[in-house]
């Protein structure tokens, strides 16, 4: 679907991850956005914030959400990437792999 300016995107990982309170997300180096592949990706339009907060309300010791807040458009017809800071859990458990969203 379109998202009109000053719109966000929702990233929920598994409760494990910690993304922060103040998340660090920016696009990527020019080359990552190189068409030649065939469908040009872009980078996200006016990335002006990223926050964390955790998606479970009775634990706040990991904020495992991130919401990225843009000035532009997005266009449901386009590939769009960013890169995003993380801290990954000290021990791995299989259900981390299907808790992205």
């Amino acid at each position: 679907q379109n998202v009109g300016s000053g719109g966000f995107v929702v990233i929920d990982a598994p409760g494990t991850f910690d993304f922060g309170q103040n998340c660090t997300a920016s696009n990527l180096e020019d080359t990552y956005y190189d068409a030649g592949l065939g469908v040009q990706t872009l980078p996200l339009p006016g990335l002006v914030g990223c926050n964390g907060d955790d998606t479970d309300t009775h634990n706040n010791s990991e904020r495992n959400r991130a919401t990225l807040q843009f000035q532009g458009r997005l266009h449901a017809t386009q590939r769009y990437a960013f890169g995003i800071i993380v801290s990954n859990p000290s021990v791995f458990a299989a259900s981390q792999l299907s808790g992205w969203q």
